[in-house]
């Protein structure tokens, strides 16, 4: 079965795209990381700047159309620090 999952975090989001059978790595078809900085100034107003959430957001489009590009049954998406720090 082809898998995917995207790590969105504080700076960065990443893409792997793997073939798993039996609950095991197969092979990985894709392992990709794009500095985004999602946490730009989180520290200091507790909110996720604009221009922040747009550079993630075109990221994860582009890596979910890669991931259904390559026949991906599901994606599972994992948000870190950032998401979590943010009020709004």
């Amino acid at each position: 079965m082809r898998l995917a999952a995207i790590d969105i975090g504080t700076n960065s989001v990443k893409l792997i795209v793997a073939d798993v059978e039996d609950n095991q790595i197969k092979d990985v078809l894709i392992d990709i990381p794009v500095i985004t900085r999602l946490g730009q100034g989180v520290n200091k107003t507790n909110e996720i700047l604009p221009e922040a959430m747009t550079r993630t957001l075109d990221v994860i489009k582009d890596f979910k159309n890669r991931a259904k590009a390559l026949g991906t049954v599901d994606i599972s998406v994992i948000a870190t620090s950032a998401m979590r720090d943010a009020k709004k």
